[in-house]
């Protein structure tokens, strides 16, 4: 057999299967695949019978996917530790009160509050009479919370007259809960809340416009215009705007104030720290006689839902000051109009994006607009059409290219409709989206 260049190979039950090379042959019987036979002075290789499994033999258990556990502690710590100045108040402030844990955090300007309960992960307690507070610093805590197994006991106590919290078998030293400052609340306080539908995808969208400048400080913040069902940030190039909820009007949880008061808080952008945890439970708090009529709230407060903890929320001081008129940016009476689909566009203008030349674009494309040609994007190198209809006059302006996909692919998916003004008038670009998503953006060049 060795002496041929290729073997001959039968099946199991003895049908010829072709030829295989000498080096294929020997695996074969090496491994026990196959066996040598010998017929009319040839040797030739059959193929051994696949091998059965016992009967009766039992299944090997599958393991059940495990359901990961809670941290509710880590989980509440991690987000307080997000509204902290490490110059003035670095220190969260843990209260024990019976079975539940409360945790606070402020920066000054932002305070968060939320408990957890005792469960099967932990137990608390204190064992000083009259102490049950501490301040703790929020990174040396979060460095014991991961090393945590099995029931651990949480207890305010001392350690030779050094007050701090006990974490099982480790100790964190702590400072006095009187050094942590007081938040008062508003007197004659009334609010107004309102729900936000998917709160966190619509700030992250409309915080994309935020302004920068510390000089224009109402445009740093976010305009929540409780009376008209609005959200708004602008910086003077762009707006982007998104409705509180689809109806609006939503039904109040508590609607104690007049139609005048509380009409819109102005928040610090810090807020969207809190992201995803957001539940869109929005109150704005004023505090003002019915006498007087008082539009802006002084505070506002956002619900969380972070697992595993209960009554979290964020209360923010408001940021002094007048919006401007948001509603006179946004244009009402454009006949200039281009339809298509998010994805579309977005994908024509991303291939556009990618053949910008920084020394002769410098960031900007051309859109052009025809009753015959549609759409096109357009570079000094590279040009491309985009999927859509387009009624009104011819029409052709120079535009931000990166502020044209912060205001189009971050809206739901679907129909997008581009507003344009009249030729040679230097106006806002106005895009709307499905689900009351809308942004403006000033053009670089005036319309041809």
């Amino acid at each position: 057999m060795l002496l041929k260049s290729k073997i001959r190979v039968l099946g199991e039950n003895g049908c010829a299967l072709g030829r295989v090379p000498q080096g294929v042959a020997k695996a074969l019987v090496g491994t026990g695949a196959a066996t040598v036979e010998t017929r009319h002075a040839s040797s030739l290789l059959r193929l051994s019978p696949a091998k059965k499994k016992p009967a009766n033999k039992p299944c090997r258990p599958v393991a059940a996917p495990r359901t990961p556990r809670i941290n509710a502690l880590k989980n509440i710590v991690d987000m307080a530790g997000k509204f902290v100045n490490k110059k003035y108040t670095g220190d969260l402030l843990l209260t024990i009160d019976g079975d539940k844990l409360r945790v606070q955090s402020t920066d000054l300007t932002y305070h968060f509050s939320g408990y957890i309960e005792a469960d099967d992960k932990y137990r608390f307690s204190f064992d000083t009479w009259d102490i049950n507070s501490v301040c703790v610093n929020p990174d040396e805590l979060k460095k014991l919370l991961p090393l945590t197994s099995g029931v651990v006991d949480v207890c305010i106590t001392q350690k030779e007259n050094i007050l701090g919290i006990r974490f099982g078998e480790f100790f964190l030293e702590g400072g006095d809960a009187g050094a942590f400052p007081a938040i008062y609340p508003i007197k004659n306080e009334r609010n107004r809340t309102v729900m936000v539908e998917g709160i966190a995808d619509k700030l992250g969208y409309i915080s994309k416009a935020i302004g920068k400048s510390p000089t224009r400080s109402v445009f740093e913040g976010i305009l929540f215009d409780l009376k008209e069902g609005c959200m708004v940030c602008a910086n003077g190039d762009r707006l982007h705007a998104a409705i509180l909820a689809t109806e609006y009007p939503a039904p109040s949880l508590t609607d104690k104030i007049n139609a005048c008061d509380g009409s819109y808080a102005l928040v610090p952008r810090k807020i969207l720290l809190a992201g995803k945890y957001l539940s869109g439970e929005v109150t704005g708090v004023v505090s003002v006689g019915t006498e007087k009529v008082q539009e802006y709230c002084e505070r506002a407060v956002f619900g969380l839902n972070i697992p595993g903890c209960k009554d979290a929320s964020i209360t923010s001081q408001c940021i002094e000051g007048t919006y401007p008129r948001y509603k006179e940016v946004i244009p009402t009476i454009y006949k200039n109009s281009f339809t298509t689909t998010r994805d579309d566009i977005v994908s024509c203008l991303k291939k556009a994006q990618a053949n910008l030349r920084n020394d002769v674009d410098y960031g900007c494309i051309a859109m052009s607009f025809s009753n015959e040609e549609g759409a096109t994007a357009e570079t000094k190198s590279y040009k491309t059409p985009i999927a859509g209809s387009y009624t009104g006059e011819p029409f052709k302006g120079l535009v931000n290219i990166g502020y044209v996909l912060d205001g189009i692919q971050e809206m739901p998916s679907g129909e997008i409709k581009i507003e344009l003004p009249k030729k040679g008038e230097y106006e806002g670009w106005c895009i709307k989206g499905e689900q009351g998503f809308i942004a403006v953006i000033m053009p670089s060049e005036s319309g041809e």
